[in-house]
């Protein structure tokens, strides 16, 4: 069996966002990187819990 192919995640912050180029209001940037930073934080969670899953997956094949 070949093994899976891993893809890396993406990081949703970019240069345009945390730029000082005053593209963004103060305001709006804030909310961006706050929502940015959940997203993230989520999608390590999300892995994570891939993970045990498939743990627990193949333990359940292992052990009938």
């Amino acid at each position: 069996m070949s093994a899976p192919i891993r893809l890396e995640k993406p990081n949703f912050r970019t240069p345009w966002l945390e730029g000082s180029g005053g593209i963004l209001d103060p305001y709006w940037q804030r909310i961006f990187t706050k929502q940015i930073d959940l997203i993230n934080t989520q999608a390590a969670q999300i892995e994570t819990l891939a993970n045990k899953v498939a743990a627990l997956e193949q333990y359940n094949i292992d052990h009938p």
